[in-house]
């Protein structure tokens, strides 16, 4: 077998491996069938029409002929009337029987007249006219199927538009109908007889064949095929969409075109050949390459269109034979793409010769539920088209109607011969997902990548870049903060304003006032105090203070003593407090009389009162502290369940306080608040820039930090201009923002994921993004009222990379995890040089043999060069074969006016299997069932949350994060049976027992949960129109799967019709 440049080899392939007996003829005395395509395109196409004003021209087939020569009109009609004659098709129409069935009714005579339209000379008017007829509904209950229309510009200029619905027809068809007209015409006008044979075969033939092979399960082996090739496969791929996916898609679609030259088709070609695969395996196989790098999953389904004329007997029918194979492509970079491509070609080989089993039937096999905004299964598609006839074989130039602006999968990348020896390539996208920008960047991608490949079909997939130049230079640009000028150290910064202002007031701690110079006093009577008696090489100095002006001057003596500041948190147990003291090595704890000496703190460490401090002495000697060095350690969770200590230098903290004083343009005029606890990295930031530019800092006590009702007319009294809020904490309060103005000109946010930025905010509101490993913060984003919420871009002096597993940069939209370099990135985890290494690696874009830190965050760069947080990189969970990311599912959750937080954890109960549980807090007076409805239209059905639990507020961590391994066990309704009631719900019942085979039926339950899918919704409604008397449209199944609410719909319906009818009297 030679598997050449097209798939045409193929399809001898398969005749030679699928002989079997002639297709018989239909029993023409019982209704015909319709075909497995033909109800599936069916039932789509109601669903979708009646989704969208116009989501039906989705199915509306075109061929375009521009005909450069005088017309008989009289022969083209009677050509047109011949065609419609010779293929039964083209005069079926589509009934649903009482059983829910799909029948094809043919009619004896053709219904078809041609259009005839002169468009004065006018190409615009040709145009907008073209565009009318191709736009008109089609009525596949009543036909026609088929407009023909001739739209002439002048005697010697005409466009011969055929418009059919996919229904009847495949692009096999449309080219075989394009040759028999022009051939039918061109008999008439020369007077001789058409060279065409007589149709040995109608396409209801082939319909009645397919349902009698289904009836004896002669697709058994195809389906257990398709079973094993698509079990564990994700059954959607996670684009990168600059829009959110809405629930109802209006199938409005755009179109980028770019060019694939000559010279890379031949290289595609060698490998084809070397590969022993087609060049459309190939093109491929490059396809999920790109694929699997934009939207960051290497397992994915790509859908590819099969001809499925098995037999030469087919091949001279008009219809709907074309099948779409869900092709499973696996990425593995560290593979060639040689390698990738022997393996998509076996994979293609075995997917055609189980192509016999409809889309439809593997959809309900594998994947059970639809939900509208998702194409099941397949999302996007890969498509070559075969090269055009040759010249003289068909009538007339073949033209390209563009205003086909409708599209059913997300993406679709239509390669075609351009004419000129190479590829076009027509990438379509769904608008509502995706921009033009977007997709016109990823199509030059595309052919980017196609020309490394050819160069390089050996070299590991990895060290082929992911993106282009120009990209990379972008890339480059997002990544890289604003240069530093210097970095001076927090220590100076903080004397200077002592110098400058000592008798202005620093810290205000509720009836504690210390201006710059008294807090310079107790700072040197701190350092003076740990020179008297810490052990000659320690470095590590515990603090173990509440939030306070004494914790603020124990915190910056020991900088001054050219110690390493080590928070502790009051309120540790001693377990955790006996842990950080011995990890860190500390012998030194400074404390007060509440937290003393006692049995909670370890025999080696000294615990010292630092009120006992000696009031006066000499000013403590400064040691020759430099950028290099250590200034804190504050310990995280580890994911061992130990804490890891992370080292920071005084050029990570003098770099970001620097940039914070003069980001915000802070002055001694500034107020700022301290509220976030000491013993995280967020409590710096609270104190550090407040005393760098000689402002105040007032400590606001606990009880205001845990009150969200008071902490703005606290802050107001106190007449703070910047503070820092930890993102819960700001969510939980930004629906009591008082309506009038406030001295508050900003608040920064950040250590937790905002959902969604309020519609108005009387202040500056910017999301700091940052691990304890890269300083407090490594980005900044402001924020606009109602903004989609970003983490914007690097600080001053700071670089933010976001990178694939193999490091290199992603492109712009693509996911990617989160690198940071710069002076912030922090010296390592003490004691752990496994640890560090493995997460503080080399920075392959320094010289200077600096390292980035591997943050373990998922991130994408959008067009403007902000960045959006995308959530762990450990944090996706898979359910029923889906990837799951719990923080999209809480933005829809937030979204509701009613929700005040959401947390969602994948959950597994004793017994059971796992599901998606939420958590959420309500505003007072919601309706817990309001938002589940919500989410119930928002999200595809493996999405939405088995159960929710109601609480009074999240749980949160000592850093105000959301504590996830403290919510509680989920709230599980009890499954309560409630029958139906009143006729209504009980016809509803009945027939839902009819159909699904059940006996018992309750009016709360879901169809789609209870063994329901497309095909018998179908019936449901066919069975529900019949008995009520009125048309129910298929969607209302979908859009009201829950028997009562269906009932009600059904009502309403009844209602409706009779009082259209008179029968009601009012």
């Amino acid at each position: 077998m030679s598997l050449d440049s097209s798939d045409d080899d193929i399809t001898a392939w398969l005749r030679a491996r699928g002989r079997r007996k002639p297709m018989p003829h239909a029993d023409r005395s019982r209704p015909l069938i319709a075909s497995a395509a033909q109800r599936r395109l069916w039932f789509d196409s109601q669903l979708r029409s009646q989704a969208a004003a116009d989501g039906g021209t989705i199915y509306h087939s075109t061929s375009a002929l521009r005909i450069r020569e005088e017309v008989d009109v009289t022969a083209l009609r009677a050509s047109v009337e011949s065609l419609v004659a010779r293929h039964e098709t083209l005069r079926t129409r589509y009934v649903l029987t009482s059983e829910g069935h799909l029948s094809q009714l043919v009619d004896d005579e053709a219904q078809v007249k041609l259009h005839v339209e002169d468009c004065d000379g006018a190409e615009e008017v040709q145009r907008a006219r073209m565009a009318e007829f191709f736009a008109a509904d089609f009525d596949l209950e009543r036909g026609p199927v088929l407009r023909a229309g001739l739209f002439t510009l002048h005697d010697q200029d005409h466009t011969l538009f055929l418009v059919i619905h996919h229904i009847a027809t495949d692009g096999w068809s449309m080219d075989l109908l394009r040759r028999e007209l022009g051939e039918l015409y061109r008999s008439r006008v020369e007077g001789r007889a058409a060279r065409l044979d007589e149709p040995a075969y109608q396409y209801a033939d082939f319909a009645a064949w397919e349902q009698s092979e289904n009836d004896r399960d002669a697709f058994a082996d195809d389906l257990a095929y398709w079973r094993g090739q698509l079990a564990g496969a994700p059954q959607t791929l996670p684009f990168p969409a600059d829009l959110p996916r809405p629930v109802e898609r209006s199938f409005a679609a755009g179109c980028h075109r770019v060019d694939l030259p000559a010279a890379t088709l031949d290289g595609i070609r060698r490998i084809a050949v070397e590969c022993e695969a087609s060049v459309f395996q190939t093109l491929l196989a490059a396809f999920q390459v790109l694929l699997a790098r934009w939207s960051g999953q290497p397992d994915l389904i790509v859908g590819s269109v099969s001809a499925n004329r098995r037999s030469a007997e087919t091949e001279p029918i008009v219809g709907l034979f074309v099948n779409l194979l869900p092709i499973r492509g696996e990425v593995d970079e560290s593979q060639s793409f040689a390698h990738l491509v022997t393996r998509t070609r076996d994979t293609v080989l075995h997917a055609y010769d189980h192509q016999g089993l409809s889309f439809d039937r593997l959809v309900d096999a594998v994947a059970p539920t639809r939900a509208p905004g998702h194409n099941p299964l397949v999302q996007a598609v890969f498509t070559l088209a075969e090269p055009a006839p040759a010249a003289g074989e068909a009538w007339g130039e073949p033209l390209e109607f563009r205003e086909t602006t409708r599209t059913q999968f997300d993406l679709t990348f239509a390669a075609g011969p351009d004419g000129r020896g190479g590829l076009t390539v027509d990438a379509h996208f769904a608008a509502d997902l995706f921009s033009s920008h977007a997709i016109e960047r990823l199509a030059h991608r595309f052919t980017a990548l196609l020309e490394q490949l050819t160069l390089r079909p050996h070299e590991r997939l990895a060290r082929v870049a992911a993106v282009t130049a120009p990209e990379a230079a972008e890339l480059d640009g997002f990544a890289t903060g604003a240069p530093r000028t210097g970095t001076p150290l927090v220590l100076d910064l903080f004397d200077r304003q002592v110098r400058e202002r000592p008798d202005e007031e620093a810290v205000a701690d509720g009836e504690v006032r210390l201006t710059y110079a008294q807090l310079d006093e107790q700072v040197d009577r701190v350092a003076r105090l740990i020179g008297s008696r810490r052990p000659a090489g320690s470095t590590a100095i515990g603090v173990c203070l509440p939030r306070s002006a004494t914790q603020v001057a124990a915190m910056l003596g020991v900088l001054r003593a050219g110690a390493v500041y080590l928070p502790l948190d009051p309120e540790y147990p001693a377990e955790r407090l006996e842990h950080l003291l011995r990890d860190s090595r500390s012998p030194l704890v400074l404390t007060d009389a509440v937290n003393g000496p006692g049995p909670r703190w370890p025999a080696h460490v000294e615990v010292l009162d630092v009120s006992a401090a000696p009031p006066e002495g000499a000013r403590a000697p400064v040691p020759g502290t430099g950028p290099g060095h250590p200034a804190y350690l504050i310990y995280t969770s580890g994911s061992t369940g130990q804490p890891k200590g992370v080292l920071v230098t005084h050029e990570g903290i003098g770099n970001f306080v620097s940039w914070y004083v003069d980001h915000y343009e802070l002055t001694p005029h500034d107020r700022l608040s301290q509220l976030a606890s000491p013993s995280f990295d967020a409590g710096l930031l609270d104190t550090l820039p407040a005393l760098a530019a000689g402002a105040r800092l007032t400590v606001l006590p606990d009880e205001v930090r845990l009150d969200p009702d008071r902490l703005w007319s606290r802050l107001a009294e106190e007449g703070v201009t910047v503070a820092f809020l930890t993102t819960p904490l700001f969510a939980a309060a930004a629906p009591h923002l008082p309506s009038g103005p406030l001295p508050l000109r900003s608040v920064q946010i950040g250590g937790d994921s905002l959902v969604h930025v309020p519609t108005r905010l009387p202040f500056t509101l910017d999301n700091l993004y940052g691990p304890t490993e890269a300083t407090i913060a490594a980005s900044c984003g402001r924020l606009e009222p109602g903004d989609r919420v970003h983490i914007g871009g690097p600080l001053r002096g700071m670089r933010v990379r976001v990178l694939d597993p193999w490091l290199r940069p992603v492109p712009a939209g693509a996911p990617g995890e989160l690198f940071l370099a710069g002076p912030g990135v922090a010296l390592g985890y003490v004691g752990r040089p496994g640890l560090t290494a493995g997460r503080f690696v080399p920075d392959p874009w320094a010289g200077d043999g600096s390292r980035m830190y591997r943050t373990g965050d998922r991130a994408r760069w959008r067009a403007d060069g902000r960045l959006e947080y995308l959530g762990r990189t450990d944090a996706q969970v898979k359910l029923r074969g889906h990837r799951i990311e719990p923080g999209e599912i809480e933005g829809v959750l937030a979204s509701h006016p009613d929700v005040a937080e959401a947390a969602v954890e994948l959950r597994t109960p004793s017994g059971g299997d796992a599901q998606l549980c939420a958590y959420v807090c309500l505003r007072p007076g919601a309706d817990p069932r309001a938002v589940e409805e919500h989410a119930e239209r928002a999200l595809p059905a493996w999405m939405r949350p088995a159960s929710y639990t109601v609480l009074p507020e999240l749980p949160l961590t000592a850093n105000g994060k959301v504590d996830r391994a403290a919510l509680p066990t989920p709230t599980v309704r009890a499954a309560a049976f409630r029958a139906p009631a009143g006729p209504i719900e009980q016809l509803v019942a009945e027939v839902w027992q009819e159909v699904l085979g059940t006996e018992r039926i309750g009016a709360d339950d879901d169809f789609f949960r209870v063994g329901g899918h497309s095909l018998l919704a179908t019936r449901v409604v066919s069975r529900l129109s019949q008995i009520s008397g009125c048309r129910l449209p298929l969607r209302t199944v979908f859009d009201h799967p829950v028997l009562a609410d269906l009932a009600r719909e059904l009502e309403e319906a009844v209602v409706a019709a009779a009082t259209a009818d008179g029968d009601l009297i009012g």
